[in-house]
């Protein structure tokens, strides 16, 4: 990350022609230099978050312009900003950068550099430039909610009252190891026993949550599976929208899984078509049966799909061994336009006419609704991590009450209380924060 102690500048739009590009300067000297260039119409004299329009004039380029003063510490980055909207000429826009770094010292920055200066002035917290950077990043409106979520504090904010419990559950040993009389440790026991629980199911709902994050981050994974001919492929092309995958009518076309994402009702779907299900002597046919098997036992939502008009019990079988840990189970009786639906339950559809494709992508979609609800949810690999340090720490903590001195649950206790504070950034190292911030484009 760039120096605190340098005024930085940055292009924060895409780096393509548009009406409007924006440039973004932050630190001490922001309104000193665009003061030197900008030439405000009316008032001269810059107020703080009131838009001026005039005529920029930074060495070779002249631009119309509209600009804006943010005045510390109530700016994006907690510093003195300003945002200068001029036209959207790439070159133009590299002509004002390049004017403010060689004529008025400014530095160009980094990728995160404006975010990175957001936390540090405690504007905001880790799980909040997270969910900046998936807010710019999101594809569909459940990523956007469960961004938003983040980029408002509902997970910091969960996290800051887990960390109150803990600090109230800790000052109950440390009165215990103050005042270690028999009778007081034995009454500090009992009651640490019920808020160290409280605090493990707090932990544990929040573990819990990431699935429901991963999803609405990630998508939810849909695997289309069954016997070969049964249409899968046809399936897959009608719920996409379009020809994705080959379609024959010789068995065994498919023979690696195939991989699409669609969206509907604002949910990432990722879509995947399997090899037909089958004993079979060919080497190619049979890695794509495996690769059916890993697909069917890693997805959220499994498509069973048969033929209508068969009475096949193999349907049934791997309805009922798919259907654990969880995973909900759809079966999709293809080819209606053929024969007719025999399987109770099943949804009626034809990949050909188009028939029950609506009511298949309503029932994948109600099999997963709760995702679309967002809220605090742990959605990324790292706050798991901590979490579940979290967690381990109350577990010994739990286990340990009233077998071994209040001093080692204090311990523990604290252990818990700094891993929780990771995922906000209250806790940790600076090269963590670093790492998330380096994922960000210029300009932000």
């Amino acid at each position: 990350m760039t120096s605190k102690d340098k005024t930085i500048i940055a292009i924060a739009t895409a780096a393509a022609p548009s009406a409007i590009g924006i440039v973004r300067i932050s630190g001490a000297d922001a309104l000193r230099g665009v003061t030197a260039a900008f030439a405000p119409f009316r008032k001269k004299t810059p107020e703080p978050n009131r838009v001026y329009h005039g005529e920029l004039r930074a060495g070779n380029v002249t631009d119309d312009i509209v600009a804006v003063y943010y005045k510390a510490p109530r700016s994006y980055t907690g510093e003195d900003c300003v945002e200068l909207f001029c036209h959207g000429s790439p070159a133009l826009l590299r002509g004002v950068v390049d004017y403010f770094i060689l004529e008025q010292g400014f530095t160009g920055a980094e990728g995160g550099d404006f975010t990175a200066r957001a936390f540090a002035n405690g504007k905001i917290d880790l799980t909040g430039a997270e969910g900046i950077y998936d807010v710019i990043n999101a594809e569909t409106e459940a990523e956007i909610r469960g961004a938003y979520s983040q980029l408002t504090g509902e997970l910091r904010r969960r996290i800051e009252r887990l960390q109150s419990a803990v600090i109230a559950a800790r000052a109950k040993t440390e009165a215990a190891i103050d005042y270690p009389e028999e009778d007081v440790e034995e009454q500090t026991a009992e009651q640490l026993s019920g808020d160290i629980e409280a605090i493990r199911a707090e932990i544990n709902a929040l573990i819990s949550s990431f699935s429901t994050g991963r999803i609405v981050r990630d998508g939810v994974r849909v695997a289309l599976v069954g016997k070969p001919n049964a249409g899968k492929s046809s399936l897959m092309n009608a719920l996409l929208g379009y020809d994705r995958a080959i379609v024959t009518a010789e068995k065994g076309t498919t023979r690696d899984t195939l991989t699409e994402n669609y969206v509907y009702k604002g949910m990432k779907f990722v879509l995947t078509d399997t090899a037909g299900l089958r004993e079979t002597e060919s080497l190619p046919e049979r890695q794509g049966v495996e690769r059916a098997k890993a697909a069917a036992n890693e997805c959220d939502v499994a498509v069973v799909v048969a033929v209508a008009g068969e009475r096949d019990l193999g349907v049934f079988e791997l309805e009922k061994s798919l259907a654990v840990n969880g995973r909900r189970v759809i079966v999709a009786e293809n080819k209606v336009d053929i024969a007719p639906s025999i399987i109770p339950g099943a949804v009626a559809v034809s990949a050909v006419t188009g028939e029950g494709i609506t009511e298949l992508k309503d029932r994948i979609f109600a099999a997963c609704e709760v995702t679309a609800t967002g809220g605090a949810a742990i959605n990324n690999t790292r706050q798991l991590g901590c979490v579940t340090e979290a967690k381990a720490a109350i577990d010994r903590a739990a286990e340990a009450l009233g077998a071994v001195p209040p001093e080692l649950i204090s311990a523990d206790l604290y252990e818990a209380y700094a891993a929780l504070g990771r995922v906000t950034g209250v806790t940790g190292s600076d090269a963590l924060a670093e790492e998330i911030f380096k994922k960000f484009c210029v300009g932000k």
